[in-house]
């Protein structure tokens, strides 16, 4: 086995054998799953996804920091630390299917 990640043509691929389809209609079905991921995730959507018993998908807030002072851990001198706004982070969690594979 490569240690290499799949890329979308050999998971494409993958379907198609698997589900006994064609290329194209494997395609179609990722891009559609692709889709209902980012409907799902959006704004409008409810900011989660579940995909059954192999993983969940939300959408947090990380919120606001304020500038503070500190001291640079490589030359012991001090420093600002930049605030940041708040923030959207993705949150995915494997569940028990996902898990019990490795």
């Amino acid at each position: 086995m490569s240690n290499k990640p799949l890329n979308k043509a050999d998971i494409v691929a993958r379907i198609a054998e698997k589900c006994d389809v064609s290329k194209k209609d494997a395609d179609a079905m990722l891009d559609a799953l692709t889709d209902l991921m980012k409907s799902e995730m959006s704004k409008d959507g409810n900011k989660v996804f579940v995909l059954p018993g192999v993983l969940n998908i939300s959408i947090g807030q990380r919120p606001a920091t304020k500038e503070r002072a500190s001291i640079n851990p490589f030359n012991g001198k001090p420093m600002v630390v930049a605030a940041k706004p708040v923030r959207a982070s993705v949150r995915v969690r494997a569940l028990k299917g996902l898990k019990g594979a490795v």
